[in-house]
């Protein structure tokens, strides 16, 4: 049988109750691991650089779209780091932004941990195509 190292994932979450949330359902199953976690969105390159996770949640905050302008940088940076972007699920256009800028996947932030996770480990399969909320 096979043995996988976990999917190494970098948070980038301005709350703390929702950073230590995140991490919570992260670790709570074997195959995720946490890699980091940051709130000001001038740490997330270096961070993330230095880190080279598997998968970067970059939760937005509402009502704009700043920080959707991460995702190329960090395309650019890591073309192999799957990017999730949890949206408000009351702004509208969010999710068509963030793809069309280079997320991998989008969730608006009311979805059950169970799809966080879900999407998270389907970032594995090579054949992984967009998904959204």
């Amino acid at each position: 049988m096979e043995t996988r190292n976990p999917l190494s994932v970098f948070i980038v979450e301005k709350h703390p109750i929702m950073q230590k949330a995140i991490c919570r359902a992260i670790k709570s199953v074997p195959d995720l691991t946490v890699a980091g976690v940051v709130a000001l969105p001038c740490e997330v390159a270096r961070c993330a650089k230095h880190l080279a996770p598997d998968a970067v949640i970059l939760a937005l905050e509402e009502p704009g779209f700043e920080g959707l302008a991460m995702i190329p940088n960090l395309r650019d940076q890591l073309p192999d780091t799957r990017i999730l972007v949890l949206i408000s699920a009351d702004v509208p256009g969010q999710d068509f932004v963030a793809q069309k800028i280079g997320a991998h996947a989008v969730l608006a932030k009311t979805e059950p941990w169970e799809v966080l996770l879900h999407t998270l480990r389907s970032f594995r399969n090579k054949n992984f195509s967009n998904v959204s909320k």
